[in-house]
């Protein structure tokens, strides 16, 4: 499976649930650090200003919505969109799934304690999450948690 397959799998593991775009990067991310996959399943990431960010994923994201597989609902008053999976995105990620579950069943395990872990964290938690285990990546961060 490829990089973007494992996209559709993420954003599938809890259906009808939109992500932003932080949280598809930083679960990607967390997937790419810490499931058994091979190189081409994972995105490359650098340091950025809400931490680990990948381009490529940005472009998947794109590509996808332009295959109809992705819809993004603006957010009022905010400059990024909600993302969820079309019709088509879900059944295309449902077959992925199968896939995953027979050949990669440790790697999709991850990917719903993933999801699972980032839905239930604030932005604020999240990030403080990621930069605690991969400081690394926060050097270029303009994140800083209120007191």
């Amino acid at each position: 499976m490829l990089r973007c397959d494992w996209l559709l799998v993420f954003l599938a593991a809890a259906p009808g649930d939109a992500l932003d775009p932080v949280r598809v990067q930083k679960g990607m991310f967390l997937l790419a650090m810490q499931a058994p996959l091979a190189a081409s399943a994972r995105y490359a990431f650098e340091p950025y200003a809400y931490g680990p960010m990948s381009r490529d994923l940005y472009r998947d994201v794109r590509r996808l919505r332009g295959e109809h597989r992705l819809d993004a609902t603006p957010v009022a008053g905010a400059s990024w969109q909600l993302l969820t999976l079309t019709a088509t995105g879900r059944e295309r990620a449902a077959q992925l799934r199968r896939r995953a579950g027979r050949d990669h069943p440790e790697a999709l395990a991850q990917v719903d304690a993933l999801r699972r872990e980032i839905s239930g964290l604030s932005f604020a938690e999240l990030l403080e999450q990621v930069y605690e285990r991969y400081p690394a990546y926060a050097v270029r961060s303009v994140f800083r948690r209120p007191a």
